[in-house]
C-alpha cells in the first residue's frame, strides 16, 4: 500500500499537484515515520510550494535514517542554491560528489556553485572533471564556458558556449536551420549569409556590432534576422542595412549560402578581450528623428534616464531587478530631470519622473529619446545595451553574481566604453549600491558635465 502512495505522490508532483502530494506523504509518514524515500517525497513536495525551511527539515530528517542517502544529500544542495546560501551549497555537494564520484551531474552543479562564488578557477577544475567522467555532459561545457567568460577568457569561452543549445533548459531551443552554419572562413563573395539573433533583445543589441565586420568579408548579401519588431529599425540603421536585409523571426528567409547565430560571432572571429569592436556608436539615427526628439525633450541641464526592472521571464529577474521605491535615495540629487525607460511602468519611483515612452513604440524610438539625454543609469536590461550601443554614458547597476558579460570586479566593460559598472558589494544590498550613486552623480564636476562615465 505504501508503494502505491508513493507513486501517486510522485505522479502528483510532476503534474503540479504538491499540495495533494503532500497531503499523501503526510499520511504515509504518520503510518511509517521512518520511511526515508516517503519522508524525502514529502521534502520534494513542501520545497515544490518554495517552503526552503521546513523542506530542509525534512531533508535532514532523511539523513538522520540514511546518512549516505545521496539524493537527500543532492535536494539538500539544491534548496541551499535556492536561498542563495552557496557557502553551504558548496558544503554539501561536496559530500554528494564524495558520496558517488561519478555522477557527472552533481560534479556540474558544484561548479555552478563555484561560479557563483567567484570562485572560477576551481569552477573550471570542477568542470573538467565532470567531462573526465562523461565527456557528453554538456552542462559542464556550459558551466565552463561561463566562468572562462566571467574571466575575460574569451577565446576559449566563446568556444565552450557553442554547446549552449544542447544544454537541458536553455533558454532557447535549438532551431532547425537546413543553411550552412558560417565557420568564420568560409569566402562571402557573391554569397548571401543570414545572422540571427537568440536569446534577450539585450543580446541581440550587443552583438549587432559584428554585422560590418561580417559585411567586410568579401562583399556579400548580409541579411539580419531579429527576434521582435521592436528591433527591426534598429537593425535597420546599421551601416549597410536597408529595410530589404533586415527580417524579424517568422518571416521568410531568401534563399541563403550560409548563416550564423550573431552569438556565436565572437567564436567564428576569434575574439579576444584586446579585439572586441568596442567603437562606438554603432547604431546611427538619422537627422530627422534626432530633430523630432530633440523638439520634445525641453532643455535642462542635467537629464537621466531610469530603468529599473527587466523581463520576468529572465531566471535571474528577481535579483537583477530592484523595486521603484528603491530609488528613493536618487531624489536627493539636485537640479536633475529624470526621465522614464522602463516600460511597462506599473508603479513609478516616489519622485517625479518625465514619461515620454508612451512615444516609444520600438527601441528605435527609444533610442531617439536616449539621444537626448546626459545620462541612462539602469540596471541589466536591453535598454543599457542601447544607450551603450549609442555611445551614450550609461551606468548600469549589477548583482553581486553578475550576467557573464559583465565579468567580475571591473568598473568598466571592454564591450562599451561609454559604460561604467556599479555592482553589488553583497547580496542583493542596492541600497549601499544606490548610495554610491548618489555619491558619485553629486560628485560630478557641473551637473551638465559630459564625463559622467567613469
Amino acid at each position: 500500500m505504501t508503494g502505491v502512495g508513493l507513486d501517486s505522490a510522485v505522479a502528483l508532483c510532476n503534474a503540479g499537484r504538491f499540495a495533494e502530494a503532500e497531503a499523501v506523504c503526510r499520511r504515509i509518514v504518520e503510518l511509517e515515520p521512518r520511511n526515508h524515500v516517503a519522508v524525502h517525497q514529502l521534502a520534494i513536495a513542501v520545497g515544490r510550494q518554495n517552503r526552503f525551511e521546513e523542506c530542509l527539515q525534512w531533508l535532514n530528517r532523511v539523513i538522520e535514517l540514511a546518512p549516505n542517502a545521496v539524493n537527500a544529500w543532492r535536494d539538500i544542495g539544491i534548496v541551499h542554491c535556492n536561498t542563495r546560501n552557496f557557502v553551504a551549497a558548496k558544503s554539501v555537494y561536496q559530500r554528494t560528489v564524495g558520496l558517488d564520484p561519478r555522477h557527472a551531474p552533481s560534479i556540474t552543479q558544484l561548479a555552478r556553485i563555484c561560479t557563483s562564488l567567484g570562485q572560477l578557477d576551481e569552477s573550471i577544475r570542477v568542470c573538467d572533471q565532470a567531462l573526465a567522467v562523461d565527456p557528453g555532459e554538456h552542462a559542464a561545457r556550459g558551466q565552463r564556458a561561463i566562468s572562462l567568460l566571467l574571466k575575460g577568457d574569451l577565446v576559449r569561452g566563446f568556444a565552450d558556449y557553442e554547446i549552449r543549445h544542447s544544454v537541458a533548459n536553455f533558454s532557447d531551443k535549438k532551431r532547425d536551420i537546413a543553411v550552412r552554419q558560417w565557420d568564420g572562413r568560409a569566402a562571402l563573395a557573391n554569397k548571401t549569409i543570414v545572422l540571427y539573433g537568440e536569446q534577450g533583445l539585450g543580446d541581440t543589441l550587443q552583438f549587432l556590432r559584428y554585422v560590418p565586420i561580417v559585411m567586410s568579408k568579401g562583399g556579400g548579401r548580409v541579411v539580419v534576422e531579429v527576434q521582435a519588431e521592436s528591433l527591426r529599425r534598429i537593425a535597420q540603421s546599421m551601416p549597410g542595412l536597408s529595410k530589404e536585409n533586415v527580417i524579424v523571426r517568422g518571416e521568410s528567409w531568401p534563399v541563403a549560402d550560409f548563416c550564423c547565430s550573431l552569438m556565436s560571432l565572437p567564436h567564428r572571429l576569434g575574439t579576444t578581450l584586446a579585439s572586441i569592436p568596442s567603437r562606438v556608436p554603432y547604431i546611427k539615427l538619422d537627422d530627422l528623428t534626432r530633430q523630432q526628439w530633440g523638439e520634445r525633450i525641453a532643455p535642462h541641464p542635467f537629464k537621466i534616464g531610469l530603468v529599473w526592472a527587466g523581463s520576468t521571464k529572465h531566471t535571474e529577474n528577481a535579483w537583477r531587478s530592484m523595486m521603484p521605491e528603491q530609488l528613493a535615495p536618487l531624489a536627493t540629487v539636485p537640479n536633475v530631470a529624470w526621465y522614464n525607460l522602463q516600460r511597462p511602468l506599473n508603479s513609478p519611483p516616489p519622485f517625479p519622473l518625465i514619461n515620454f515612452m508612451d512615444r516609444c513604440n520600438d527601441f528605435y524610438d527609444t533610442a531617439g529619446l536616449v539621444d537626448q539625454l546626459d545620462l541612462v543609469i539602469g540596471v541589466d536590461t536591453a535598454v543599457v545595451h542601447l544607450a551603450g550601443a549609442l555611445g551614450k554614458p550609461v551606468w548600469t547597476l549589477l548583482p553581486q553574481r553578475p550576467d557573464w558579460r559583465w565579468m567580475f570586479q571591473r568598473e568598466d566593460s571592454p564591450w562599451y566604453p561609454t559604460m561604467r559598472l556599479i555592482r553589488q558589494r553583497t547580496e542583493g544590498n542596492w541600497p549601499e549600491a544606490l548610495q554610491r550613486v548618489v555619491g558619485l552623480l553629486k560628485a560630478l564636476p557641473t551637473p551638465s558635465s559630459k564625463h559622467a562615465k567613469a
